[in-house]
């Protein structure tokens, strides 16, 4: 993992746009993307980085902006009619309001396999994806998920994102994505559906079991 500058706030401003944004009453909820289009694009031009679905693709960036989550305890609402459709992983797939994990570390690495690609017909991130322990998953309590109340916990994995650095290896957080195996997997690769995020300790994950590089599609 490679260490993120401890000083950097930069990630503070597009947040509280994105915040702000995502409680905007629009007509129609397939406005979201087009709402938030022309800021979003103001500020790649600032932060020096390209902008996917209103995520960050810099590495200074990417992490954070893949952390957002439903605000409170309002589950988000799938827009269907989406066009073009916007990934499981972003925050425009939905409509409802959104925070940003809450994350209370002074140092943290993030996870450098973690990277979102483009293509004329699609944007990926591609990621490792590991398990969770059983004494995870006895406490689906400690997931926040952003569209569903409950989900399949023997199928549930994860994307650690970050880790937040201690001195005692048994207090560092690691700060996830949660996902489950996509019901419209193409067939390339593993493929996965992005469901929430958390704040976990180490005892949650299966870390000695290794990790697969997968799709977050």
């Amino acid at each position: 993992m490679a260490q993120a500058a401890t000083s950097d706030t930069q990630h503070l401003v597009f947040q509280s746009v994105f915040k702000n944004y995502s409680r905007l009453e629009l007509t129609r909820a397939t406005d979201r993307k087009i709402a938030v289009a022309g800021i979003s694009h103001r500020l790649a031009e600032e932060m020096r980085s390209s902008v996917e679905f209103g995520v960050f693709t810099r590495f200074e960036y990417l992490h954070r902006s893949l952390l957002w989550r439903r605000a409170g305890d309002v589950f988000l609402h799938w827009i269907t009619d989406n066009t073009p459709s916007a990934p499981t992983w972003s925050w425009m797939s939905f409509m409802g309001p959104i925070d940003y994990l809450d994350i209370t570390s002074a140092e943290i690495e993030w996870t450098p396999g973690i990277c979102l690609s483009t293509t004329e017909e699609e944007a990926t991130i591609t990621a490792p994806v590991t398990t969770f322990t059983a004494e995870m998953l006895q406490n689906p309590g400690l997931l926040i998920l952003d569209y569903r109340p409950r989900a399949d916990g023997e199928n549930l994995k994860c994307v650690v994102v970050g880790k937040g650095l201690s001195g005692n290896p048994d207090d560092e957080v690691y700060y996830v994505l949660v996902v489950l195996p996509s019901q419209t997997a193409n067939g390339v690769g593993s493929e996965y559906e992005r469901l929430g995020v958390a704040t976990l300790r180490k005892a949650h994950l299966a870390l000695d079991s290794g990790t697969e590089q997968a799709r977050i599609i």
